[in-house]
């Protein structure tokens, strides 16, 4: 049977000349705790010599700090001169739009990785930043993807328990989406989450801290496929069945406004 609470001794404890946490202590313990067996486990082998990832055990998302990383820094290289990133979209721009479903999601910091044209994004979102938003240049943004993730993981590696990663140029992921992501990720805590269209991978995709080193050692643009190999026991396939429109051409982009006008693509 509980232990019946003295809450006159305990304000006492509160507000007394000494603190007395033996009560507060007492609370605490009787209350329903997470159950924290899922994320305590070591590595543990599996197909192929494939095994999960062994990570600190924080519960089930208690004090978890999930930061967001928007990958701005490509060159748009497939839309000839024009920078897709500044392109129309809804009442502002494409980058703006996904800074604000991601700014409007349950991260806690927001890193804007830039590279191309760095200062015509910044300047177009510096009146967007808050206190938990900022920006990092990579000066290397001309060899591949991998260089803008590498940035992020450099300035997060202290700090965050898990990465976040969004693209720049998918302005229809909703902060709902994302939300979800984080929530299942939360709950199964696994090396990799990413969400899964009718088309395949898509965004957002959350790296758990466990896997930075191998982050940093990425090259190239095709980043996801590798991680997802090595890791394959231990990642979690989050279904949506909105498709994610990618703008890498102008026909994207006429697909993209149709889609946000109501019409048939």
């Amino acid at each position: 049977m509980p232990q019946e609470i003295n809450y006159d001794r305990l304000f006492l404890s509160l507000t007394g000349d000494r603190l007395d946490i033996g009560p507060l202590i007492g609370i605490f313990f009787r209350c329903d705790r997470p159950n924290r067996d899922r994320a305590d486990y070591g590595p543990q082998e599996g197909a192929a010599g494939r095994g999960r990832v062994g990570r600190p055990g924080v519960g089930t998302g208690w004090g978890m700090s999930i930061a967001g990383v928007i990958l701005a820094a490509g060159t748009s290289s497939r839309m000839g001169s024009t920078n897709k990133l500044l392109l129309r979209y809804k009442n502002h721009t494409v980058v703006e739009e996904v800074l604000e479903q991601l700014s409007n999601s349950q991260v806690d910091d927001i890193l804007i990785i830039t590279g191309f044209e760095s200062e015509r994004v910044e300047e177009l979102l510096a009146g967007r930043l808050s206190g938990r938003m900022s920006f990092v240049f990579n000066s290397n943004y001309h060899l591949g993807r991998a260089e803008s993730i590498k940035s992020a993981i450099r300035q997060l590696k202290e700090e965050a328990e898990a990465a976040l990663f969004m693209v720049a140029d998918k302005p229809g992921v909703s902060s709902n989406l994302i939300n979800g992501a984080i929530d299942r990720y939360r709950k199964d805590r696994p090396a990799i989450l990413y969400v899964e269209t009718p088309a395949g991978r898509g965004h957002p995709i959350i790296f758990s801290k466990a896997l930075f080193d191998d982050l940093l050692a990425l090259k190239g643009d095709s980043v996801g496929d590798e991680l997802v190999r090595k890791y394959e026991n231990d990642v979690v396939r989050l279904k949506d069945q909105m498709p994610q429109i990618d703008i890498d051409s102008k026909a994207d982009y006429r697909q993209l406004l149709n889609k946000e006008a109501g019409k048939d693509t």
